[in-house]
């Protein structure tokens, strides 16, 4: 019981719905210690790290240096660059490098080497690396070996491997001495061929000149006014002498053979004195007759060169051939063979030297032959006179078959100019057995010996040529 107007019950109802209040936060006191506990675990717990390998780059190499980079296995980004000394040959030097600049990492920070999970500069991998490496740097080493000796490679082909030795600066020297060389080796050669082509170019188009025109036609004017001017009145006082001197002989067999019929005698006399007299006037039309008929004779013999697949400018093509093995000599060099590319220069010099010889003695010959041509046509009226008498009469007939002969003979120098390449390959079958496959300066021979006995050749057999054309006419040489 309690004292009037005072209700008991409301404070003891207040205090217990407190107590229940208090007792339902506990739960979510509980949860908020438990959230912040995994939460702490989380913050504290090491990150995992992400992995990753080391491996060589392919750019930022110097002959002392090497470069390394470790790339994210996942990405495959390059996460960092490190420059290793050359003597680090393996991926163990490179991560001992690393790890002794990086506090003992071996890989960057929140990375880890999958080659290496031990960290650290890989000790547990030492052993394979170290065989895998030592393997890797033997054959390195003969590579670099091989790069640097320049001695069995090709001087046009290889520039010789830097490195810091005397070899290099040898090689160095030597590989500027070929490239002059080789410049002044290509200038001889096209002079060479230059003058090769002169002779097809200029010497071959005279055998087929017209006599009357083209670009003698002064030749002509010059030698038709001497022949009317000078030859034909000597031939006429010289048919008189003749005519004279054989009525005295035929008189004279007929006082010494009383059989001989001095009537058919005269007869045949006045015949030959009336042939003279019109050869005297025709000589040089008799003599662009032969001519015509020497020019008919070297078309006739580049068709048959044609015909069987033989080029009629053979010059040009032993010119060709000669270059071809001055170029192949020059290029097939190696380092060790340096000195025998000077021996190369030396005989290029005389090749062309031999060519430009060739050149001038063809030319020399064949202009020589149209000026003889056209002397011997000037004078032809001259020795016309001497058919008249059957004494005199073989003078003229000799005369007739030397311009004969010097008309002949472009059809043989023609024929020895498209042997030429002809030439050449017997040269070579000839003389390759005899220096076989020796290097150095044999070598350099073997190539360039054929070529030039084959232009010796030539010039020899143009020297012949003027021979070769009496015989065809039974004349001495």
């Amino acid at each position: 019981m309690g004292a009037p107007g005072i209700d008991m019950a409301a404070p003891l109802g207040a205090a217990i719905g407190g107590r229940r209040r208090r007792r339902r936060a506990w739960p979510y006191v509980l949860g908020a210690v438990l959230v912040a506990l995994v939460l702490a675990l989380i913050a504290l717990s090491p990150a995992q790290a992400k992995t990753g390998h080391w491996a060589w780059s392919a750019t930022g190499n110097t002959p002392t240096t090497h470069t390394a980079r470790f790339v994210d296995d996942e990405t495959g980004e390059t996460v960092e660059t490190i420059v290793v000394p050359t003597t680090s040959w393996d991926l163990y030097s490179v991560r001992k490098h690393y790890a002794d600049t990086h506090g003992g990492r071996g890989a960057p920070e929140g990375y880890e080497d999958k080659d290496n999970p031990q960290g650290g500069d890989g000790t547990q991998q030492m052993g394979q690396d170290v065989s895998e490496g030592a393997e890797r740097a033997k054959q390195e080493a003969d590579a670099r070996a091989a790069e640097q000796d320049n001695s069995g490679k090709k001087i046009s082909e290889e520039d010789p491997t830097f490195s810091l030795s005397f070899q290099f600066l040898a090689d160095s020297v030597t590989k500027i001495c070929y490239n002059l060389v080789s410049g002044m080796v290509d200038a001889l050669d096209s002079l060479s061929t230059f003058f090769l082509s002169v002779i097809d170019t200029g010497a071959t188009p005279l055998f087929t000149e017209d006599f009357s025109g083209g670009r003698f036609g002064e030749f002509y004017r010059v030698a038709s006014a001497i022949a009317s001017r000078v030859g034909v009145p000597f031939a006429t006082a010289m048919l008189g002498v003749s005519l004279g001197v054989a009525m005295v002989r035929a008189s004279d067999q007929r006082r010494r053979n009383k059989a001989y019929d001095w009537a058919h005698g005269m007869l045949m006399l006045l015949l030959a004195f009336a042939v003279s007299w019109a050869l005297i006037y025709h000589a040089v039309d008799l003599c662009a007759a032969i001519y015509w008929c020497g020019v008919q004779l070297v078309r006739l013999v580049q068709a048959a060169l044609s015909a069987a697949g033989v080029q009629s400018a053979g010059a040009a093509g032993a010119g060709q051939a000669l270059s071809d093995s001055v170029r192949a000599a020059l290029d097939g060099l190696t380092y060790s063979q340096g000195g025998v590319m000077f021996v190369v220069l030396a005989l290029a010099l005389v090749s062309t030297c031999v060519c430009a010889g060739c050149m001038t003695y063809v030319l020399g010959v064949a202009f020589v032959r149209m000026v003889e041509i056209y002397l011997r046509a000037a004078f032809a009226p001259i020795t016309m006179a001497f058919f008249v008498g059957e004494a005199t009469r073989p003078m003229g007939w000799q005369y007739l078959k030397r311009f004969g002969a010097v008309c002949f003979q472009a059809g043989i120098i023609m024929l020895a100019l498209a042997l030429g390449g002809l030439l050449f390959s017997v040269a070579t079958t000839v003389v390759t057995p005899m220096v076989g496959d020796e290097a150095g300066v044999a070598g350099a021979l073997r190539g360039l010996i054929p070529a030039i006995v084959c232009v010796t050749s030539i010039t020899a057999i143009v020297r012949k040529s003027e021979a070769v054309a009496n015989g065809l006419f039974g004349l001495a040489g």
